[in-house]
C-alpha cells in the first residue's frame, strides 16, 4: 500500500476483531475499507499478539 507521494500512517488496532465488540469491528472494517480505497499511503497496523493471525492484509 506505499507510493512514494504518500505518507506513514500508523494505525492503533490494539482491539481489532469481533471478538472486542464496536471497537474492535469499527477498526476492522475501517482497515479493510482503506485497503480497499488507499493505494498511496503506507499503513503500519499495531495489533496485541492474539490478533496477529486474525488479520490478514490485503497488500503487503
Amino acid at each position: 500500500m506505499s507510493n512514494s507521494n504518500g505518507v506513514k500512517i500508523g494505525i492503533d488496532a490494539r482491539f481489532y476483531g469481533s471478538l472486542s465488540k464496536g471497537l474492535g469491528r469499527y477498526t476492522q472494517k475501517l482497515i479493510e475499507n482503506l485497503e480497499k480505497i488507499d493505494n498511496a499511503n503506507e499503513y503500519f497496523v499495531f495489533l496485541r499478539e492474539e490478533n496477529f493471525d486474525e488479520y490478514q492484509p490485503k497488500n503487503k
